[in-house]
């Protein structure tokens, strides 16, 4: 039997009065790839959240591996994953700059990809390296997504979360991300999308539906 690489058991969340999550649980299996997929409010990304220690469930477990997700554990476990917001702040950074910027913490630093690598990455996506030098903030949407997800695959964790980094994308674009997901076979992918279309990659499809899950 597989080890899960994401274990949560019966997790919830409130924000003000509301249940975000109730008695919600999930395993993904090392190196499967899973979409959780439903309407706004539903909690998907309050799920990648959780599992990224960013918020702080009022009851259940999570696990990563072999190891409870804990106050004292959080910063450990997230060097295994690799997180691609929707809507990535990257503040007055240039492209370059956005894409390093992870590799100066020193968790990360012997992980600092090359030039080649970076551009190699860029032109998988369709995004092409003379990118580098221009400020985010001029970037379209869909160009800033696929970057979020050239950010989160340069750090070659063997988790991978993603919220949505298709929503802005064209069907060709669409196309590439998939093509480059399905080839991560040692990866473990779990993405949030309400997209049913953009997300035929996945080997496991999970419907939340409603308020909450």
């Amino acid at each position: 039997m597989k080890q899960p690489a994401i274990a949560m058991d019966r997790v919830g969340v409130i924000f003000g009065k509301k249940d975000v999550l109730s008695a919600f649980s999930l395993q993904v299996d090392a190196g499967e790839k899973v979409c959780l997929r439903g309407p706004s409010g539903s909690g998907k990304s309050t799920v990648l959240r959780c599992l990224l220690g960013l918020v702080v469930p009022r009851e259940g477990e999570i696990q990563i591996g072999t190891e409870t997700l804990t106050a004292q554990s959080v910063w450990r476990l997230r060097s295994h994953m690799a997180w691609a917001p929707q809507e990535p702040d990257w503040g007055g950074l240039t492209v370059r700059e956005a894409l390093e910027r992870p590799f100066a913490y020193r968790v990360n630093r012997a992980l600092a990809p090359s030039t080649s690598r970076i551009a190699e990455s860029m032109e998988r996506l369709d995004l092409s390296p003379t990118l580098l030098e221009q400020p985010t903030a001029d970037l379209s949407g869909g160009e800033k997504q696929r970057l979020s997800l050239v950010a989160a695959l340069l750090l070659d964790r063997s988790i991978l979360l993603l919220d949505e980094v298709t929503s802005a994308l064209d069907e060709a674009n669409r196309q590439r991300v998939r093509e480059t997901l399905t080839n991560l076979r040692d990866t473990t992918v779990l993405a949030v999308s309400h997209d049913a279309e953009a997300e035929t990659w996945a080997q496991r499809v999970i419907a939340m539906e409603g308020d909450h899950a």
